[in-house]
């Protein structure tokens, strides 16, 4: 079957129309892809939140707790406590993250 350009316009098939088949078929594959991709998209996001994200965060966290130890005046040990309580918020949030990506 042509179109008025003489261009393949579909396909039949001991005259049965196919070409509503053949779409359907490439819509399916499509749609069986699209779990592969996310799953590759997900192992990415769990390597980078644990090896990207939280190596530098358990650092600051560690130093700040190096830093907690020093005897430094009151104010600049208020500074530290925020900037630990911040990071295991951090922490918490990206390692809730990494638990919904494995689930």
């Amino acid at each position: 079957m042509f179109d008025e350009l003489d261009n393949p316009a579909g396909i039949f098939c001991l005259v049965y129309n196919i070409t509503k088949y053949v779409a359907e078929e490439r819509q399916l594959q499509s749609a069986q892809e699209q779990p592969e991709k996310n799953s590759s998209v997900i192992q990415q996001i769990i390597f980078q939140q644990s090896h990207l994200i939280r190596a530098p965060l358990s650092n600051i966290i560690g130093l700040t707790a190096v830093l907690d130890k020093a005897g430094l005046d009151s104010n600049t040990s208020n500074i530290i406590d925020m900037i630990s309580e911040s990071a295991n918020q951090l922490d918490k949030v990206v390692r809730s993250i990494i638990d919904i990506a494995r689930a």
